[in-house]
């Protein structure tokens, strides 16, 4: 067997390729069919002006795109419906996706040319004409035979035709047939085909709608006026006739819409009855197209799981599959025991079939495919094939799609799979899972080669991998070198280009029956792939303009065929689709196809056409490309595009034109113009086109798929990065609603693919630190996209360009407007990115020199470089991204020393051994210049900002200044004794500085030629120096391995920068004037310049000297040259090494608070600092230094919240006023650290420290020892009774006895007594009670619970987890426990009757549960971080989130409005809000509830920085006053953050702030734009 043709996929005209099992199409066409416009000039405009924008737009929402197809919209104003649109039009009747609306009135119409004539019937109609001596010439002229159908027949020529020539050719056809039909020499066994010969086209229209099987998408207007006279109406009284039985005919037969117009048909028009006439069509047609149309919804979910997205690339990929192995073989033994021989392979490998474009591999593939499925029951088969949708395109994806589709195949759970994109880590978790797998695994792959690898997802491997388990990889491709070195390839199958016989055989067979290939036809075909090359596209297309026209000679192949389709069509519109061909991605819809023709002036005018494209002329286009189109269903949508490698290769030859231009203007324009929204029409009188208008997002069914996969690739070939940004990659709905649609997966090779294709800081930060580190989050909680956008991109949002701050700005606002559901967000931020150093690397093959020269040009997309000794002189320009030289300029005679670049980047320049300075421009391979200012070779050089003068270095022992208009040295500098190896000059041009072999570095006035300034002390050659940009610093390297700092004016010394190691070869400062950049042999040091010590150390993990450094203009990267390979930097994220490694170390959160009115929070850290926060604005107001470098240990509010208690590791209290952060007090009750304080009603606090020592004492007593009662063996944690109704005081606690009691303890008469004792089998891990309750919950280690009352009697016993209770939480009302254990089961219980609730299961063991005040809402937390919070009447899950810490403590307020998390090593204090919280405020705290849905940020900035005053001018009356609050109304969630703001360390102290009385109060924080060394010197 041998098999043809790559990827020749579903065909639109003559190819007869299997059209299986098409899935559901999410698309409309509607065709509106009638007589004239004169006729229908009211129905036609209100069609066109109200009815049809409105069908659009609302069938948009579903998720429908519909096309308009009016045959009358012709260069011809005159132009009536024919038998050539009545058969287009019947055609497109037979797609099940096309809508037929007919206007019927009182004009039957003309007969018109017959399309095809049986030959029989042109025979009697031939010889009745010539037995009334009529003249046939003129019938022969027109009516050609066709000798490709069977059986053959006559058809009516293409050439033009006079109107004069086609009423005489119409009545001779009249003449000839009736006479033959009246004498009976035409068969008439079908009289009805008979009389079409003389019926009007809108007659043979409705006899064909009628002949359809499905009249659910066909609707007539039947428009009929009571009174005879009749505007348009015939003269002729059988006409009249002909059309009263017609519409009876319609009536009865076909759905319609009726309109009995009583008046006057002539005066009709003109009267006020039209407008309610108008009225009642746009009601009455609007509503019936609906029903039409809405059928054809969209039935993809709006959020799509990563199964379902599988499943449906899976499926797509089987119908291809299917689809292509129903095509015609040529069998061969010879091929047919290569593939019995593969498929009888049982040991695990990759087997490639390979062969030149054109050869049968795709056909073979998928026999093998078909194969293995029926012969091989338990084996176990994926196939895919490379670009045949978006989602397989590259590596990572399309086996993240094998691996699922593997996994679901074998009935092995796929989770584990999800979150791993990166395509090591997938394959090796991947060969985890198939250990289980025993049955045979069939991987097949087409166009094995064009797979993609990208670098973030996706890097080579050093070694490729062998084949694992029981998988065997059937792959094709062009060669073994041409595929990704992924896994080693076992043995190879070689097929052949097919022969000339072999193809013809295949078109042969693959004809329908009604068609044939003549004797003639297929010499014709053999000589054309002699000539033209064998290829099936070429073949396939020659049959298609056989079938379709074959009146002209085929020559020229495929370049011949778009040349004749020109000639018949148009060679401007033919010109224009074949560009949007070309330069779409993965196809477009004939929506977008015809959308763009019609939106293109030029095209228009090219066939005179002023309302739109002629949809009859694009149909006889679209008919007229035939199989070199395939159509293709991706995502419920038929995109047509270029069938074959060889078609697509023949138009970028043809049509390759400005494609950056293309995408912009026309195919860009379809899915994003956000000045004029698609807001484009063409009208003509009352007839007004307008392109259907597209959006990002539908109402109904989520996002447009179109402009997700298109707007960013667009965009981003048109070269305008803001746009890209704004619109697509840096929008955060954009990103949303990708994420939801296609995956994490897919959005993530989005920017794979930018990537490839520039560097760019930006779209490196959301890949790396946001999407990448995310993955886990988002795969298991879709929702909390706008979670991690906003915790990570605000961490950082002083730094941010301005497009990440407004996503991060959109992403608050998408929770603003987030509703009605629960949605958990962080209004602080505590996740540092991850850092990113190096961005990418390469190597460049067969350099032969250690050392490299290089420059980034203006933009940093590509870089001049030189240096290799194979090619001396030459200077490459290499695109950095995708590491491809794109030009190569020659004509240095000795080795390039040095590349400056313009700043505009229009030239640049470059020095040599030859003594020579060469100007050179881009477009240009040739110098322009060659200048030749040295005797000797010039070694270095710098070009001014103005780009007008050239400062040179030479061994000459001198540097001049060359004028770069005229040549001619302008200023020469001969004092130094050594060769000048190293220049710069100061920012304003005005000064030189020169470092020399001479052991010297000296400073010029340049327009006075005068030496201004030496930098002295160096002890060896110079060997580098670099200025910053603010010239306040120089940077001299040395042969002696020194490295010094000196200032610029004065010349001394500044600093001598220690650390590295070997000799400095280069050296650069950043434009920040913090960062020096040192390069040695393999290793670059960065040093904050002003305390000259080492920020980080790169090493390039290549053994040979750096020898350049080069820092981009926009400061984010720096570029290295090390022997022959280039490295890239990024050296925006600067700053948070070192320093915040000391913070995360000595100012980590030690212990968190909650005030009782749920207004503020309270935290304490290692390094002794207590920080207030407001959490209406989720920022910390104050700090109070309570004992420097001793941790906090305990924090508690008093009962009105206007103070706060701190204890630390050495027993010291401190009492804060809690409006200014003022001490009040300091208190020494204990030796050992706080454990816990509480504060009783009154004046009173409970204390107890690490020893079990504890103290209730007076909060504002003088005397120390004035406590009211002491006692031992009191283990923390304990907890205040106060039971309601009552004046007792109770607390719980555990003691120093037995780890299995809790006791209970009561204050009578300032009298500490044993109440009762509460006790478990095992150790009591947990107990709660609720503020004003008078029940206790404890948990054990015996996996039960217990519930008691304040006296210590049992009430109930809880029983359902498996493991050892680690939290628990009772509600204020007491109706309603929450529990959580290592079991990973949070439960939550009815106290009454001590029943399961409901059981809701985590992933993690639990840590810690939580409950609202109502007891509506709970929330657990478990050891992998994540926070759940569950809906306690459903047992629901109403939201997640991720800490991306272990969560140590929880504390929610009342309406858990706010949380506060305590993480461990977290130097933030971690506050987040429950948007849309269902929970309300009970109890105590009914006077205040915190809005539905939370503070929004656009109203903070008036309040966040207001004082609070304190209550109470006596501090210790304001502690026992009850402050009331007012509620406050619903507002959203960040409406008052400050969005200027990031985030705000609270580890450092302001140094004035005394041990116990110092406080700062934070203002806002200024952008960081240097180290933090900078901010503190």
């Amino acid at each position: 067997m041998t098999m043809f043709s790559e990827k020749g996929k579903t065909t639109i005209s003559t190819q007869v390729e299997g059209n299986h099992s098409i899935s559901h199409l999410s698309e409309a066409r509607i065709i509106i069919a009638y007589n004239s416009v004169p006729e229908f000039l009211i129905e036609v405009g209100i069609l066109w002006s109200d009815i049809i924008p409105d069908i659009q737009s609302t069938a948009y929402q579903y998720g429908i795109d519909v096309e308009v197809s009016d045959y009358l919209i012709s260069p011809d104003p005159h132009h009536k419906l024919d038998n050539k649109s009545v058969a287009r039009i019947l055609k497109c009747a037979e797609d099940s996706n096309t809508i037929v609306f007919c206007l019927v009135g009182d004009v039957y119409g003309d007969s018109d040319l017959p399309l095809f004539l049986k030959k029989e019937e042109l025979q009697q109609i031939t010889t009745a004409l010539f037995e009334q001596s009529q003249d046939v010439k003129l019938l022969n002229d027109h009516y050609i035979v066709d000798r490709t159908a069977q059986p053959e027949c006559y058809r009516l020529s293409s050439k033009s035709i006079t109107e004069e020539n086609r009423e005489k050719l119409l009545r001779m056809i009249h003449l000839g047939a009736q006479e033959a039909f009246d004498e009976g020499v035409i068969n008439q066994s079908n009289p009805e085909q008979q009389r079409n010969l003389f019926n009007s086209p809108i007659h043979l229209l409705i006899q064909g709608l009628k002949r359809q099987t499905n009249y659910s998408r066909i609707c007539c207007l039947l428009r009929r006026f009571e009174s005879l006279q009749v505007p348009f109406a015939d003269a002729d009284e059988k006409a009249m006739k002909k059309m009263i039985d017609l519409k009876n005919e319609i009536s009865e037969n076909l759905p319609c819409i009726s309109f009995s117009l009583p008046e006057d048909g002539v005066t009709f028009f003109k009267s006020k009855a039209v407008e309610k006439y108008k009225d009642n069509c746009i009601k009455e047609i609007t509503e019936k197209l609906k029903d039409l149309v809405l059928p054809f919804a969209s039935k993809r979910p709006i959020t799509m799981t990563y199964i379902t997205l599988n499943d449906e690339e899976q499926q797509t990929h089987i119908n291809y599959a299917r689809q292509k192995n129903e095509g015609i073989w040529i069998h061969s033994k010879k091929m047919e025991s290569r593939a019995d021989k593969l498929l009888g392979q049982t040991s695990p490998g990759m087997y490639l079939i390979q062969g030149p474009t054109e050869c049968g591999k795709t056909r073979l593939l998928c026999r093998l495919w078909d194969s293995v499925n029926k012969k091989n029951v338990e084996a176990i088969s994926v196939i895919r094939f490379v670009n045949l949708t978006y989602s397989c395109m590259y590596a990572h994806e399309i086996w993240h799609q094998i691996c699922i589709s593997i996994c679901r195949e074998a009935g092995i759970d796929p989770t584990p799979l999800l979150p791993h994109f990166h395509l090591s880590k997938l394959l090796n978790v991947f060969g985890e899972l198939i250990e289980k797998i025993t049955r045979p695994i069939y991987v097949f792959i087409d166009d094995i080669h064009s797979m993609k690898m990208g670098r973030l997802l996706c890097p080579t491997e050093k070694k490729s991998r062998k084949v694992f388990g029981n998988i065997i990889i059937i792959g094709t491709g062009l060669n073994v070198a041409s595929i990704p070195q992924i896994f080693v390839t076992t043995s190879t199958i070689n097929l052949e280009t097919p022969s000339e016989n072999d193809i013809i055989e295949i078109l042969k067979k693959r004809l329908p029956e009604t068609r044939k290939l003549t004797t003639e036809h297929c010499g014709t075909i053999k000589q054309q792939l002699s000539t033209e090359g064998r290829s099936f596209t070429l073949g396939q297309s020659l049959v298609d303009e056989l079938i379709l026209d074959n009146e002209k000679p085929v020559t020229n192949g495929l370049i011949g065929r778009l040349q004749r389709i020109e000639d018949k069509h148009g060679k401007g519109c033919i010109s224009m689709i074949g560009k949007c061909l070309l330069h779409s991605r993965n196809g477009l819809t004939r929506c977008e196809l015809y959308d763009l023709i019609s939106s293109d002036e030029s095209t228009l005018n090219s066939i005179g056409s002023v309302i739109a494209f002629p949809p009859l002329l694009f149909d006889e286009i679209i008919e007229s490309f035939g199989s070199l189109l395939s159509s293709d269903v991706i995502d419920e949508k038929k995109v047509y595009r270029p069938s074959s490698i060889t078609f697509l290769a023949v138009l970028r030859l043809r049509y390759n034109g400005d494609k950056l231009t293309i995408c912009k203007g026309l195919i860009g324009f379809l899915y994003c113009d956000p000045k004029n929204n698609n807001d484009i029409s063409i009208s003509q009188g009352s007839l007004k086109y307008t392109p259907m208008t597209r959006s990002l997002r539908r109402d109904g069914t989520g996002a447009d798929l179109r402009i997700i996969r298109q707007l960013w690739f667009y965009l981003l070939h048109t070269g305008d990065m803001d746009s890209l940004k704004e619109c697509a990659l840096c929008a955060f709905y954009y990103i949303d609603m990708t994420i939801r649609s296609c995956g994490i997966g897919h959005l993530l090779t989005m920017y794979e693919d930018t990537l490839l294709q520039v560097l760019h800081h930006d779209i490196q930060v959301l890949a790396e630190q946001v999407l990448l580190p995310a993955i886990d989050t988002i795969i298991r909680d879709v929702e909390q996209t706008a979670a991690e956008v906003i915790g990570r991109l605000r961490f950082t949002r002083a730094e941010n360009s301005s497009f990440l701050n407004s996503m991060v700005e959109d992403a608050m606002g998408y929770v603003d407007g987030y509703g009605p559901n629960c949605l958990l967000v962080p209004l602080s931020c505590w996740v540092s990115p991850p850092k990113m150093s190096l961005v990418l690397s390469f190597d460049f093959k067969e350099w032969k020199n250690p050392r490299l020269v290089l420059v980034p040009t203006f933009n940093h997309q590509h870089i001049l470089v030189t240096g290799n000794e194979s090619a001396i002189g030459e200077i490459y320009m290499v695109h950095v991204a995708s590491q491809f030289v794109l030009a190569t300029f020659r004509g240095h005679t000795g080795a390039v020393t040095s590349i400056c670049e313009s700043s505009e980047g229009q030239f640049f320049t470059s020095t040599s051994v030859d003594k020579t300075v060469r100007v050179w421009f881009r477009n240009s391979d040739a110098p322009s210049k060659i200048l030749r200012p040295h005797s000797a070779k010039i070694v270095c050089s710098v070009l001014s900002s103005d780009n007008t003068f050239l400062a040179t270095g030479s061994s000459d022992s001198s540097a001049k200044i060359i004028d770069l208009e005229s040549g001619n040295v302008l200023k020469t500098f001969p004092d130094h004794t050594g060769t000048v190896v190293s220049i710069q000059l100061t920012s304003n041009d005005l000064y030189l500085i020169t470092g020399s072999g001479d052991f010297s570095v000296q400073m010029w006035n340049i327009k006075k030629g005068e030496i201004i300034g030496r930098m002295g002390g160096l002890m060896a050659p110079v060997t580098s120096v670099a200025i910053t940009s603010n010239d306040a610093f120089v940077a001299v390297a040395c042969e002696d391995e020194t490295l010094r700092v000196f200032g610029t004016v004065s010349g001394q010394e500044l600093h001598d920068m220690t650390g590295h190691e070997g000799k400095v070869n280069s050296l650069v400062a950043a434009h920040d004037d913090c960062q020096l950049f040192a390069a040695t042999k393999s290793r670059i040091f960065c040093y904050d310049i002003h305390t000259g010590q080492i920020v980080l150390i790169w090493d390039t993990e290549v053994l040979s000297p750096v020898t350049s450094l080069q820092i981009t203009r926009d400061n984010f990267f720096l570029i290295s040259g090390c022997g022959g390979a280039v490295h890239v930097w990024n050296i925006r994220e600067r700053i948070h090494d070192g320093v915040d490694q000391l913070m995360e170390a000595e100012g980590h959160v030690t212990a968190v608070a909650l005030s009782h009115d749920d207004k503020l929070a309270a935290c304490g850290t290692f390094a002794g600092i207590v920080a207030l926060w407001d959490l209406d604005i989720a920022q910390c107001v104050c700090t109070s230094v309570h004992t420097k470098r001793v941790d906090i240990t305990a924090l508690a509010f008093s009962l009105d919240s206007t103070i706060v208690l701190s204890g630390n590791s050495t027993g010291n209290i401190i009492l804060i006023e809690t409006s200014h952060g003022r001490v009040l007090r300091s208190i020494s009750l204990h030796n050992e650290s706080i454990k816990q304080a509480i504060w009783m009603i009154g004046k009173r606090v409970v204390s107890v420290d690490k020893g079990g020592f504890m103290r209730v004492w007076e909060a504002f007593e003088e005397d120390e020892d004035a406590d009211i009662q002491r006692i031992d063996g009191v283990i923390a944690p304990l907890k205040i009774v106060n039971v309601s109704g009552t004046n007792s005081v109770s607390f719980v606690s555990h003691t120093a006895v037995t780890p299995k009691e809790l006791r209970v303890w009561n204050i009578d008469n300032n009298a500490l007594n044993i109440q009762s004792r509460l006790h478990h089998t095992e150790n009591i891990t947990t107990f709660a009670m609720a503020t004003h309750g008078s029940l206790i919950l404890t948990g054990s280690a015996d996996d039960s619970l217990k519930i008691w009352n304040h006296q210590g009697h049992l009430t109930q016993v809880l029983v359902g987890h498996e493991g050892k209770v680690t939290s628990c939480a009772i509600a204020a009302d007491e109706r309603t426990v929450v529990s959580g254990a290592v079991d990973k089961k949070v439960i939550l219980w009815e106290v009454s009757t001590g029943n399961t609730l409901h059981t809701l299961n985590a992933r993690a063991p639990i840590s810690c549960v939580a409950i609202t005040a109502d007891g509506s809402v709970a929330f657990s937390a478990d050891e992998e971080g994540w926070l759940e919070t569950w809906s306690v009447d459903r047992g629901s899950l109403l939201s997640s989130f991720n800490s991306h810490r272990p969560i140590i403590s929880l504390v929610c307020s009342s309406d858990a409005s706010r949380l506060i998390l305590k993480l461990p090593g977290c130097a933030q204090l971690p506050i987040l809000c429950l948007h849309n919280t269902p929970a309300g405020p009970v109890g105590l705290r009914s006077d205040r509830k915190r809005s539905a849905r939370n503070p929004s940020i656009s109203s903070l900035n008036s309040n966040s920085n207001e004082k609070k005053d304190s209550t109470s001018s006596n501090p210790s009356d304001s502690v026992m006053k009850q402050v009331p609050t007012k509620p406050t109304a619903p507002r959203p969630t960040f409406d008052k953050l400050e969005r200027s703001k990031s985030r705000l360390s609270i580890t450092v102290e302001k140094e004035k702030s005394s041990v116990h009385g110092g406080m700062s109060i934070s203002g806002s924080v200024p952008p960081v734009t240097r180290s933090k060394a900078c901010s503190i010197l």
